[in-house]
Order: structure tokens, then sequence, then C-alpha cells
């Protein structure tokens, strides 16, 4: 079975190898507009098959990488094997490589696929992944999946736009979105990146003048946080990867913000549920006040003689409530 799935593998790679793009590309050319093609990056692990085997699916991504391999234009070759161009962590250069189909097997598998301007960025790619780009490509796929990224988009677009009026409406919605960073879970920082992401999503050349927009926006919230001293600026490499900590002081205005808010939801649900008791009694009340009245001999004669040319059988349900209530 692992065999097997090192030749679907191969076979698969080498499909995307007939594809890969081998002239100088940039993102900022009109040409990109115009390219149909793969990016293959694999990652060789630093370890033979049968001592990653015995290894915890966990542990495995601790295994340090052995080289990077780039498949060329028309990769495959006779007996299961892949021409292409290699590249360790202290080379400069590439150099020619050949890759046997069992080295696939626990390999890191990186695919970018460039079709018409739009790009699908895949990482660690699975097996089932892997057969869907494949699809993209060979059955036209990549279509639908272009017009689900456009009404997706259109429609974050909308609630984009709607938040613009507030972009960001307090400083807790930005200690909500730096809990969920993964980096200040770890280390306690986090960057401006990181955080539009969290608050925004991925970014994209659709979204760009929305997330300029609010850029600006996040700046202000967050100087006014440094100067406050709820925050700490680190390092400023670059506009974007702008470094910030979290002080204690932070920490302590996000948490009692939070149970302001928990105790005013609670007083509030409170308020609610006495609301809806007083109009469930004001209602028996009535209830209880038409009964007693209608109990009365001479009252009920003349409500009834009142009531029956409109509702014929209201004498029926003064019987039937006076009949309960008694």
């Amino acid at each position: 079975m692992s065999q097997l799935a090192d030749y679907l593998k191969f076979l698969l790679v080498s499909y995307f190898s007939k594809h890969v793009y081998t002239k100088p590309f940039s993102h900022s050319s009109e040409s990109v507009n115009s390219v149909n093609f793969f990016d293959v990056s694999i990652y060789i692990p630093n370890a033979l098959n049968d001592e990653i085997k015995n290894k915890p699916k966990k542990a495995r991504d601790n295994i340090s990488v052995n080289f990077k391999f780039k498949p060329s234009q028309n990769a495959a070759r006779w007996g299961w094997i892949l021409n292409g161009f290699m590249k360790r962590t202290d080379d400069q250069k590439y150099t020619d490589c050949l890759l046997s189909a069992d080295h696939l097997r626990y390999a890191r598998i990186d695919i970018k696929y460039y079709f018409m301007g739009w790009i699908v960025q895949e990482h660690k790619c699975s097996m089932f992944m892997l057969i869907k780009l494949f699809l993209f490509k060979f059955a036209g796929l990549i279509y639908i999946s272009i017009i689900k990224q456009k009404i997706t988009i259109y429609f974050h677009d909308l609630k984009m736009s709607k938040r613009l009026g507030t972009p960001l409406r307090s400083k807790l919605e930005i200690y909500e979105a730096i809990i969920n960073i993964d980096s200040f879970l770890q280390n306690g920082t986090f960057k401006k990146s990181e955080l539009t992401i969290s608050l925004f999503g991925t970014q994209h050349v659709g979204k760009f003048k929305i997330h300029q927009q609010v850029s600006q926006s996040l700046d202000w919230i967050l100087d006014s946080c440094v100067e406050d001293n709820e925050m700490t600026r680190i390092s400023q490499n670059t506009h974007s990867n702008t470094l910030y900590k979290v002080n204690g002081k932070g920490i302590h205005y996000f948490t009692l913000t939070k149970e302001n808010i928990k105790n005013s939801e609670s007083l509030r649900n409170m308020q609610e549920q006495q609301i809806v008791i007083q109009r469930q009694m004001l209602l028996l009340t009535a209830l209880l006040v038409v009964v007693t009245f209608i109990a009365i001999d001479g009252a009920k004669e003349i409500f009834i003689s009142v009531v029956t040319p409109v509702f014929p059988y209201v004498e029926i349900i003064c019987n039937k409530f006076i009949w309960f209530f008694t």
C-alpha cells in the first residue's frame, strides 16, 4: 500500500512537472494574468522511511529537512525517477539531482498553482489535495473554485465595507483578535500583519483597498495602547511586520472589560426575565378579573347579551372559564 501511494504521488508530481514555468516570472508584471503553471517544492526529510514509520505522527514534523527538491519540466524518467534540482540549507544554488519515488512517501510537498492571475497555494499537500490540484488543471475544476472564491469575496467585501463605518469598534475587539493568534499564545508577542489576518482574514488583491484603509485605524489604536503602557513596540522591521508585546496592564484591561461585559449581559438577561414574568402576571391578573366579573350572575347575563351577537359561542367559553377557575 505504501509503495502504491509512492507511485501515485510520483505520477501526480510528474503531471505537475509538465506544467512548470521555466522563464523568469514577476507577480507585478502584466503577464501574470495569462500564465497557467505549477510551482512544486518537495522537502525531503533527513531520515530513512523505516525510521520515520516508527515515529509517532506528531514527532515526524520535528524531523529536519535534508534538502529541497524542485522537479524540472517533464521530470519523469524510467524506473520511477524524477529529474530536477536540489538545494540544501547551506547551499547558495540549486544543483542537478535525481529523486526516486520512495523519497516521496514522507516528503512535504508544497504546490502553488498560478492560473490567470489567481493563485492556489497549498502546504503539506495530502494525497487528497494532490488529486484535487490535478483535477483543477486536468478537468478544469479551477473555474468552479474561482466562482466560489468570487462569491465568497463579494460577500466578504460587503461585510468588510460595513465594518469600515466603524473599522474597529473598541480596543476589546483588538485584544480578542490577539488572543486568537498562535504566536501570541506561544511567545506573548504578535505582528501587525498577524493581527490584520486574525481580524479580517487572508488578504488578496481584491481587498487591498479595504485592508489599506483599515491599516491606518489599526495603527491609531495600537499606538494608543503603546501610549497607555498596555503594549510595547519591540521592533519595527517593516510597516506590517511591527512586533508588539502585550503588557500586564493590557491583559488587565482585557480581563476586566470582559468581566464587566459578562456582568452587564447577566444583568440584562435577569431584567428581561423579570419583564417576561411581569407580563405573564399582568395577563393572568387580567384573566382573573374577567373571570370574576363574568362569574357574577347579573354581570354574566349582561356580558353574554352584549357579546353573543358578535361571538356566538361566548356563553360556552364563559362557562368553561368559570368551571376551570372555580
